[in-house]
């Protein structure tokens, strides 16, 4: 056989290899892709089975090195994150893991989505980065013509001027957003933007321009079975109703919002309409029908305490597991590129071999210098390896102590979020039913003044309790005073 068939055989087996290689990769990105969708259609319904979809596109996407499954699967799990209670550093890590393979990449569609999300996570913390974000995302997003984003950053923008009382902007981006919303035919979208313009002209006290908003949201809604929207709008009519004097309406409202909440087991909801209830009572003089309500949202909110409790401790295990997948993708880095290295040393060795072959054949004298660079080669190959594993030793040790340092302080963590949720809670609770009481004249001055130092003196022990541990290493836990702050 001549020499330069043997290099046609060679090269073709590995071209063979690597279009195998390929279309495997294609339908693992295809893969990749559906877990993402399933995920993020899981963020409003089970947040927790959506991070662990997730995982397996992030895992499936560093298997194959497709760096847009690997971000746009941080991003889904930030967006997850970003629905469960006190998550907002492992959404941020993702979120901002995401934007920088986006931007690297220069994927402009994740880049902008990522950016959105970024704008809604710092919603209700930080109203000049939450208000950069969206506006960076919807000036990408209206350069490449993406038209949901653009509706939904305009609706975001909207929402955030909401927050911050400039009624006037929130509603010119909110007309926006609707207009966007009605030409894709989003339903949800334009509920949405009934609703959010709705309660701008509740703020600007055009209470029946109100009422035409929540009903036009509600016909949507109820049409499309968006139960949260409807709930929300229900609420918003309700208020109106009260501001206008139409008790009648009102409690007909709220009732029927506090019946579909309690079917649908919705916490938030629940609190929201028997809150309205109290104060439409409250403001029809029936005090006693209002204490009732007024005790009803207090109970509720000892509920709400336990499942967020139980929701920290699943969140914690959540940690974990992602610290576990986290130090696997950093392997699995590594592992890339030692495959990488033998991937090219095979290339070169295929083609040493073909010299060698053909060295053998032309001159006897050349074959030992020949064996010899090729033996050479070998131990270096070895040498690079052994290093190689050395480094990888040492990572894992490294990975293993951040990571017990990482169970230390969530467990910390878990305990000052306990604390502060129950033991200054509490007070406060009974700080703010004292106030409601004394306001319509259902305690004595004297009494209520009693009460209310009581409660200061809880809250400001349990500060100073704070103060202390967190200045003091040495110290492990906080206070638990036998107490009930919390009944009146």
């Amino acid at each position: 056989m001549k020499f330069y068939q043997l290099l046609l055989i060679l090269f073709f087996l590995n071209f063979c290899s690597l279009l195998k290689v390929n279309g495997a990769n294609i339908k693992d990105s295809v893969k990749v892709i559906k877990f993402n969708q399933e995920a993020s259609s899981l963020k409003f319904t089970n947040p927790l089975e959506g991070i662990k979809i997730a995982n397996k596109a992030f895992e499936l996407a560093t298997l194959i090195n497709y760096k847009k499954g690997i971000a746009e699967s941080y991003r889904i799990k930030g967006l997850n994150y970003s629905y469960l209670s006190n998550t907002i550093d492992s959404t941020s890590f993702y979120y901002y893991k995401a934007l920088e393979i986006f931007k690297k990449n220069n994927f402009k569609e994740g880049h902008a989505r990522c950016l959105n999300n970024l704008g809604s996570m710092f919603l209700n913390t930080d109203y000049k980065k939450s208000l950069f974000y969206f506006k960076k995302s919807l000036e990408i997003a209206t350069k490449i013509e993406l038209k949901d984003l653009i509706a939904g950053c305009n609706l975001n923008i909207g929402t955030l001027y909401i927050t911050k009382k400039q009624y006037k902007d929130a509603e010119q981006y909110l007309v926006k957003g609707m207009i966007y919303f009605k030409n894709l035919n989003n339903k949800i979208g334009l509920s949405s933007a009934y609703q959010n313009l709705g309660t701008v002209s509740y703020y600007l006290n055009d209470y029946d321009k109100t009422i035409d908003y929540a009903k036009a949201s509600l016909a949507i809604s109820e049409k499309e079975n968006l139960k949260n929207i409807s709930l929300t709008s229900y609420e918003l009519l309700g208020h109106a109703f009260l501001k206008l004097n139409k008790f009648l309406e009102c409690e007909q409202v709220a009732k029927y919002g506090l019946s579909v909440s309690e079917n649908l087991n919705n916490q938030k909801a629940n609190y929201d309409f028997k809150m309205l209830l109290y104060e439409l009572e409250s403001t029809k003089q029936n005090h006693k029908q209002a204490l009732k309500y007024l005790k009803e949202v207090h109970s509720l909110d000892s509920i709400e305490y336990q499942k967020n409790l139980a929701n920290i401790v699943k969140l914690n295990e959540e940690q974990i597991k992602n610290a576990e997948i986290q130090k696997q993708y950093e392997v699995g880095l590594e592992r890339q590129k030692n495959n990488r290295i033998l991937f090219m040393a095979a290339i070169i060795v295929s083609i040493l071999s073909a010299i060698i072959i053909f060295i053998l054949i032309r001159s006897k004298r050349k074959t030992e210098k020949s064996n010899q660079e090729l033996i050479a080669l070998n131990k270096e190959v070895i040498r690079q390896k052994e290093d190689l594993d050395r480094v990888n030793l040492k990572l894992e040790e490294i990975i293993a102590e951040r990571t017990k340092d990482l169970l230390s302080k969530n467990q910390k963590l878990s305990e000052y979020s306990y604390h502060l949720s129950h033991q200054v809670r509490g007070p406060v609770a009974t700080l703010k039913g004292l106030i409601m009481l004394s306001q319509d004249n259902l305690i004595e001055e004297k009494e209520c003044i009693v009460q209310m130092k009581k409660c200061v003196d809880d809250i400001d022990e349990q500060i100073m309790d704070i103060n202390i541990a967190l200045h003091d290493p040495s110290r492990h836990g906080l206070k638990n005073p036998n107490q009930d702050s919390g009944n009146l």
